[in-house]
């Protein structure tokens, strides 16, 4: 006899039993299935009211501060989201930014928030190596919440996100249907609770995640070459520089200034650095200037002389003493712009 659930002799025993047992079960159908989607709901708005309390929390706060009052936005990866901190500024100013951002992602996060914004002037956007090269998608892992909050859809950055968006039963369907995939890590990372308290047990700062630490630059910094070097080559670089090409040129058509920035770097990256990389990027400034009929400015920090080692918490990320002093040299050169907002 077979050992099928399927089997004919299977189905014989079950029509084989008292009716109000089969009613019984049928009825037990019907509540799972009735049941399954109004938890996946029920979570999904509990995880909604939960964001502004979790480690998403500068998204959050940033997306939700860029209104009508807003006049300078800072749009960069982790590098912004670390070294730029929007409320130490004298004039309204915000951040979109995430870690792991390639120009991408940035295009799409700027372009789906621009519009909340209507009074912007200024645009200080990122011009570095990271997101020139990288890809969002790979950095991400599946972790892509951070796009999600930020209203990047998956049709414009395709990172697969272990969530309970995805449909009606969302990520349970992994566990559902299991696949070689499938670890006791991977069933932890779908099911896992994302509420962890406030960041860093410190109130949320809106468009910024802050640190103290001082790291260890002079081992980071090669390691960090080596790591854009190997993982990803220039594989992105095109349509990256593609992505921060439309960035720019939708900035423009809106008639917004904006200003490159280069954020400080400690000299053990910026001296493993290939030649070649450097002059790629000058070669994206020239592009960008070309396409947008532009001169846009270039503020350099990569090298400035006012950064000590004890203002990074590693070779490219600034701490919160390096952020205070970008604060001044950012405010006094803004005030100096046209579009400077006060």
């Amino acid at each position: 006899m077979s050992s099928s659930i399927f089997s004919s002799e299977v189905l014989r025993s079950w029509w084989r039993r008292p009716a109000a047992e089969k009613r019984r079960a049928l009825l037990g159908a019907a509540l799972l299935v009735a049941i399954v989607p109004i938890a996946h709901g029920l979570a999904a708005a509990v995880d909604e009211a939960l964001l502004p309390y979790s480690s998403l929390a500068p998204y959050v706060l940033a997306r939700e501060a860029l209104t009508e009052s807003t006049e300078v936005v800072f749009a960069g990866s982790s590098h912004f989201l670390l070294g730029i901190r929007p409320d130490l500024f004298s004039f309204d100013a915000m951040s979109v930014v995430g870690p792991g951002w390639d120009y991408r992602t940035l295009e799409a996060a700027v372009r789906a928030n621009l519009d909340r914004t209507p009074n912007l002037r200024l645009a200080v956007v990122e011009l570095d190596l990271f997101p020139l090269r990288i890809d969002t998608p790979f950095v991400q892992r599946g972790r892509c919440r951070t796009l999600r909050v930020w209203g990047i859809g998956p049709e414009e950055v395709p990172c697969s996100d272990t969530d309970l968006d995805a449909g009606p039963f969302g990520a349970w369907a992994e566990i559902l249907v299991p696949s070689p995939r499938l670890t006791p890590w991977a069933i932890w990372e779908i099911v896992k609770p994302r509420f962890v308290g406030p960041v860093e047990g410190r109130t949320p700062i809106a468009g910024h995640r802050r640190v103290e630490a001082v790291g260890d630059p002079e081992r980071h910094g090669p390691r960090r070459v080596a790591w854009l070097r190997d993982r990803f080559g220039a594989r992105y670089v095109e349509h990256n520089r593609a992505a921060l090409e439309r960035l720019v040129g939708l900035l423009v058509a809106r008639g917004v200034e904006v200003v490159l920035l280069r954020m400080p770097h400690q000299e053990s990256f910026t001296g493993s650095v290939p030649a070649a990389w450097s002059e790629q990027l000058d070669e994206v400034v020239a592009g960008l200037r070309e396409a947008s009929g532009r001169e846009l400015p270039v503020w350099d920090y990569e090298d400035a002389p006012g950064f000590a080692p004890t203002d990074f918490m590693d070779s490219v990320h600034l701490n919160a003493a390096g952020v205070e002093k970008l604060a001044g040299l950012l405010e006094r050169r803004i005030g100096e712009l046209p579009a400077s907002p006060y």
